[in-house]
C-alpha cells in the first residue's frame, strides 16, 4: 500500500469558512479571486493566443498560403493528444475554406513523432505549407528536409525543447526559451487550439471553434496534463458542451458517447477511462486515422461506423495486452532467483510493440 503524508493546516480547517472554499485554501487558492478563478469556466478568459512568441507569424503565413492557392498539410501524432490536435486544426480550416489534409503516421511502420516515412506520406499531398500537431519540436532533420523543398513548416508543440531548435517558420509552443505565453502546461490538443484561436480573429470572428472545446477537453485529459489554469477552463468548458450541447458539437463525440458510455453523463473519468482508450486504441494496433475521420465526419451513418471501429480495436488491444502480461507474469513467477534480483528482463520476440508500454506498468503494479 502506498502511504500517504497529509498536510493539514489545522487553523483553516476549523474556521468557519464554507468546506469548498477550506479545501482550496489548503491547496493554495488564498484569495476569494484566486478561488473563483478556480472554479470558473468562462472562455472569454482564455489567454490571449498572440503572447505565443510566433503566433502572429503563424497565422501570417497561413493566410499567404491561402490567398496562394497553396495547400495546407496537417502532421499529427497517433495518440488521442495527437489525433484531437490534428482533428481541431482540420476543422478550423475547413470551417474558413482553406485547402487542407492531414497526415497521421502509423505507429508500426513510421514510428514516433515526424520521421522519413512519414514525411513520404506527406509530400504525396503536394503542400506547400505544413502544420504539425503535437509533434516537431526535436525533428531537425526533418523539418530541414521540408524546408529544403522550399515547404514552409508551423510547428504547433507542447514538449521539452531541446537546446537547438528546428529551422522551422513559426514555433508555437510555450516551452520554447523566450516565450511569454503564461500557461506553461497546455496539452498538444491545448496549443493547436490557441492557433485555431488566432486564426479566428484573422478570418471571420464567429468563434465556431469554441465548440471544438469538447476535442480539446478530451485531449488534455487523455495526455493527463494538470487540471489547472488554462487547462481546467478547457475541460470545464468542453464538459458542459458533451452534456449540454450533444447537437451542436462534433457528430464523431455523440457517437463515442453512445458507443462508450450509452449516452450516460460524460466525466473527466469517463473521458480518461472510455473515450481515451479508443482513440488510444486506434494508433496503438497501427493507425490512427480512423480516430481522426470521426472528429471530422459530419455524417451520422460513419461515425457510428468509426465509432464501433473504435471499439473493436480498442477489444483487440485489451487482449493482446493481457497474453503478453500473462506471458510476462508466468516468464518471471518461473524463472529462478527472481525475488534476489533487483532487475528483471522479459521478452517476446512477437509482442506487440504498441502495448508493451502499458503491460510494463501492469506488471510494475503487480
Amino acid at each position: 500500500m502506498i502511504k500517504k503524508n497529509w498536510s493539514v493546516n489545522n487553523q483553516i480547517a476549523s474556521s468557519d469558512l464554507p468546506l469548498l472554499d477550506r479545501i482550496l485554501i489548503q491547496r493554495g487558492y488564498e484569495s476569494q479571486e484566486q478561488r473563483d478563478a478556480f472554479l470558473s469556466f468562462d472562455p472569454k478568459t482564455l489567454c490571449d493566443p498572440f503572447a505565443f512568441t510566433d503566433m502572429k507569424k503563424a497565422c501570417e503565413l497561413i493566410v499567404k498560403h491561402h490567398k496562394a492557392g497553396g495547400r495546407i498539410v496537417v502532421h499529427g501524432d497517433y495518440d488521442a493528444d495527437g489525433v484531437t490536435a490534428t482533428a481541431v486544426l482540420m476543422r478550423q480550416f475547413r470551417r474558413l475554406d482553406i485547402p487542407a489534409d492531414f497526415v497521421i503516421p502509423d505507429r508500426l511502420e513510421d514510428g514516433y513523432g515526424i520521421t522519413d516515412s512519414s514525411i513520404e506520406k506527406v509530400l504525396e499531398k503536394c503542400p506547400t505549407l505544413v502544420v504539425t500537431a503535437d509533434c516537431g519540436i526535436a525533428s531537425l532533420s526533418e523539418v530541414q528536409t521540408l524546408a529544403d523543398k522550399k515547404i514552409d513548416v508551423i510547428i504547433t508543440d507542447h514538449h521539452e525543447c531541446k537546446e537547438k531548435l528546428p529551422e522551422a517558420s513559426a514555433i508555437i509552443n510555450p516551452k520554447v526559451p523566450g516565450c511569454s505565453y503564461p500557461e506553461k502546461n497546455l496539452a498538444g490538443v491545448g496549443v493547436a487550439f490557441k492557433l485555431v484561436q488566432a486564426l479566428d480573429r484573422y478570418y471571420d470572428h464567429t468563434q465556431q471553434y469554441q465548440l471544438d472545446l469538447a476535442l480539446v477537453a478530451i485531449g488534455t485529459i487523455a495526455d493527463i496534463a494538470p487540471l489547472l489554469g488554462e487547462n481546467r477552463t478547457f475541460v470545464k468548458a468542453g464538459l458542459h458542451l458533451l452534456n449540454n450541447l450533444r447537437d451542436r458539437i462534433p457528430a464523431g463525440l455523440s457517437a463515442l458517447i453512445e458507443q462508450a458510455l450509452s449516452g450516460a453523463v460524460v466525466t473527466s473519468a469517463s473521458i480518461g477511462f472510455g473515450f481515451g482508450p479508443r482513440i488510444n486504441a486506434a494508433g496503438r494496433m497501427g493507425d490512427a486515422t480512423p480516430a481522426v475521420m470521426l472528429m471530422l465526419s459530419d455524417d451520422s451513418l460513419e461515425t457510428k461506423k468509426l465509432a464501433i471501429l473504435l471499439d473493436k480495436r480498442n477489444s483487440e488491444r485489451k487482449k493482446i495486452e493481457q497474453d503478453i502480461f500473462d506471458a510476462a507474469v508466468n516468464m518471471i513467477e518461473t524463472s529462478h532467483g527472481f525475488d534476489h534480483q533487483p532487475i528483471t528482463i522479459v521478452k517476446g520476440d512477437d509482442w506487440h510493440s504498441g502495448v508493451i508500454g502499458i503491460v510494463c506498468s501492469k506488471l510494475v503494479e503487480k
